[in-house]
């Protein structure tokens, strides 16, 4: 019967014995996994790193990493993990399933043959991610050391066997691409040769636009003249021959002045035509002096309407030419009249400026 019992006792102790060992032996078992077994140069890869620990590595870390059982590990804290000329990280996480840890390494390799991870603490890292909080004298006299094994990288050219990197392809040129490039640059050196022309001639054209611009208010002011003269022909219900006169010499001033660049609003009608003479240097056709004789007489004609009424003059006979009102349609006669001066000015000073031109 003692030796049953003595028999029984030694089973029991050898069966927790045998489990202890096992635990401990499931402790220290590290499993490190390559996912995808092979890979090359700018791939992505992951390292899982499998292990099992009785240290609570969430509690060491600040909350603001933990996501339920996943812990994200700022890829900063990891820059001395690898060389970054040979390896870039892009993501470290720590899965956690009871005492099992599962640390997944996400990175992209830049050369083939080995990469080597340096050694680290985690319990130190977890606690670096904590530093507001205070930790236990137990967890920071605590240590956990992460030991990965390098990594190959794969030569995809020697997989292939190539030995002898190809040449270039030279570009390829889609039909007609030679024609519009060519077209292109003749286009480009025409623009160029214009802009050189331009720059060169630059006072020249300034010159055009000026004298275009002179022509064009020359042109507005007859127009203008014209269409006032217009009417006042049709007023001739609403003012009297004197105020007719009036408005006409004020109308035929503005436009000389403007015409001629030189006051014409003080020029008595005796002095008008030598004025005219001596502003402009060029000589005048037998029509030109008709038609500034016939102006100075409207300026008499007129100038006698608004001043004679009342005067001696105004009562010798006959009457109907001395008196100092305008005669039947006499209005109508001045305004034609004037239509006529003024086609002649604008037609003297066009003939001059050809003439100009013909000598430059």
């Amino acid at each position: 019967m003692k030796k049953r019992i003595l028999f029984f006792v030694l089973l029991v102790s050898n069966i927790f014995l045998f489990a202890q060992n096992n635990n401990e032996a499931d402790l220290d078992k590290v499993i490190q996994i390559m996912v995808p077994k092979e890979i090359y140069i700018a791939d992505k890869g992951l390292v899982q790193y499998t292990f099992k620990t009785p240290i609570d590595l969430f509690a060491m870390t600040s909350q603001e990493y933990i996501f339920g059982e996943e812990m994200r590990i700022p890829v900063e804290k990891l820059s001395f993990l690898v060389d970054q000329n040979e390896c870039s990280l892009e993501k470290v996480l720590i899965l956690r399933n009871g005492l099992s840890y599962n640390l997944c390494i996400t990175f992209v390799p830049w050369k083939t043959g080995e990469i080597k991870f340096s050694e680290f603490d985690l319990v130190k890292l977890c606690i670096e991610l904590n530093p507001n909080d205070e930790v236990d004298e137990y967890a920071q006299s605590t240590t956990y050391p992460i030991r990965i094994e390098p990594i190959k990288i794969s030569s995809l050219s020697e997989k292939l066997n190539i030995v002898n990197i190809k040449a270039p392809y030279p570009p390829l040129l889609i039909p007609g691409t030679t024609y519009v490039i060519w077209s292109i640059i003749i286009l480009v050196l025409v623009f160029i040769v214009l802009i050189a022309i331009f720059i060169i001639r630059l006072q020249f054209f300034l010159n055009k636009y000026r004298i275009l611009k002179m022509h064009i208010d020359y042109k507005k002011n007859s127009i203008r003249t014209r269409r006032r003269l217009k009417a006042l022909l049709k007023n001739k219900n609403k003012s009297d021959d004197k105020t007719f006169c009036y408005n006409w010499q004020k109308l035929m001033r503005e436009y000389l002045e403007y015409r001629f660049k030189v006051s014409f609003s003080s020029v008595s009608k005796n002095k008008m035509h030598s004025l005219i003479f001596s502003v402009s240097d060029f000589v005048f056709t037998e029509e030109e002096e008709s038609a500034l004789d016939k102006l100075s007489r409207l300026f008499v004609r007129t100038d006698y309407i608004r001043f004679a009424q009342g005067s001696i003059d105004s009562q010798l006979l006959p009457v109907e030419e001395h008196r100092a009102e305008l005669l039947d349609n006499e209005r109508k006669t001045i305004v034609e009249e004037t239509y006529s001066i003024i086609n002649i000015f604008e037609s003297m000073f066009k003939r001059c400026e050809i003439k100009e031109d013909i000598k430059k």
